[in-house]
């Protein structure tokens, strides 16, 4: 009797782990567990004419670089082509303008996450 109920919990139990893992793979707009999560004032892009910012998962900011922009990365003065893809920055604006006057990057934390 103890093993019947026993073998029967036990088969209850592993149709219930499988069928919960199932579902939450078939789950619409679900993450792809691979994918890293963003940070906030993480650089998503970067090119010589603009550079794009992760806000939130709602926001996501593009800006104009022009020759009069400053960059700095690691508190060091640097070039456009220093900033990647993965670091955090800071952009700063004119109001109601979407052209950087100066970007401060940093590199990512090594060791973190990889």
């Amino acid at each position: 009797m103890r093993a019947t109920l026993f073998s029967l919990l036990s088969v209850f139990a592993l149709v219930s782990m499988v069928s919960t893992s199932a579902f939450a793979a078939e789950k619409p707009g679900a993450k792809d567990p691979k994918e890293k999560a963003k940070q906030m004032n993480e650089v998503l892009s970067v090119d010589g004419k603009s550079i794009t910012i992760y806000h939130s998962p709602k926001k996501e900011s593009k800006y104009t670089i022009t020759d009069a922009t400053k960059v700095v990365v690691d508190y060091k003065a640097a070039k456009i082509d220093d900033v990647k893809a993965g670091m955090t920055a800071t952009v700063s604006h004119k109001p109601d303008s979407d052209e950087a006057t100066s970007i401060n990057a940093r590199s990512a934390p090594k060791g973190k996450g990889k």
